[in-house]
């Protein structure tokens, strides 16, 4: 009679415990998100760890602002701008990876917009890349939270290099919506500045950093001249 091979129980739970561990290390790791890039079903996240932490500084930033300031909102293009050399106390609010939708979430709490001198508003780039919907509604959202005496520049998404993923017919069509929108209310005016990034008909990468989308310090020096002009014939 042949004998049944005893049950190594221990080797069984040293098994299980590995297999555990290990999905643990992956699930912390960018591992997943990376297999789901590769077969094109990897989705960004709606609302990323550092927007929610950038949002809880600019809280607390937006508490001590004081009124009469120029705020500026919007993503990461409006995050990489100084305001250290404006006129007079301005204040970026902008958050890297920024949508509408969340943009339109956190000003809801922001106390500084109720007596800022001016708000510059630049966002819909992430919608266009994460492929959300509703951009131009979402920006209306943020135009009816601001008082009316307080004037809003709704500034276009600028123009992006021919090497990207983003359509730049897609860009005008969303500038296009949003500036629709802006004309509704006498708070607001639209700032289009896209053809200052335009060079013999083609986005003017000179103004660019590598990737095509985010500006290098060129592109925010004419952003800037914009913002400044717009100050000076609204004085």
């Amino acid at each position: 009679m042949q004998k049944k091979t005893p049950i190594h129980w221990g080797l069984w739970l040293y098994c299980i415990l590995l297999t555990l561990a290990m999905g643990a290390v992956l699930a912390k790791s960018n591992f997943i998100e990376l297999i789901q890039k590769n077969i094109g079903l990897y989705k960004p996240p709606a609302v990323t760890n550092f927007q929610h932490e950038m949002a809880g500084h600019l809280r607390r930033r937006d508490d001590n602002t004081p009124a009469g300031a120029i705020l500026f909102i919007g993503d990461s293009i409006t995050q990489g701008m100084s305001v250290a050399d404006l006129p007079q106390p301005a204040e970026n609010f902008g958050i890297g990876g920024d949508t509408s939708e969340f943009l339109a979430q956190r000003t809801k709490r922001m106390h500084s917009l109720d007596a800022a001198s001016h708000v510059f508003l630049l966002v819909g780039i992430n919608d266009l890349m994460r492929q959300v919907t509703g951009t131009a509604r979402h920006i209306e959202e943020v135009i009816k939270r601001i008082p009316p005496s307080v004037p809003i520049h709704l500034i276009s998404v600028l123009p992006t290099s021919e090497e990207t993923d983003i359509s730049n017919q897609a860009i005008k069509q969303l500038n296009k919506d949003s500036f629709s929108v802006c004309a509704r209310y006498q708070h607001c005016k639209p700032l289009d500045i896209a053809s200052h990034f335009h060079k013999r008909g083609k986005t003017d990468i000179s103004l660019y950093e590598p990737d095509g989308i985010h500006l290098n310090a060129q592109g925010y020096a004419v952003l800037k001249q914009a913002v400044m002009e717009r100050l000076n014939a609204d004085q």
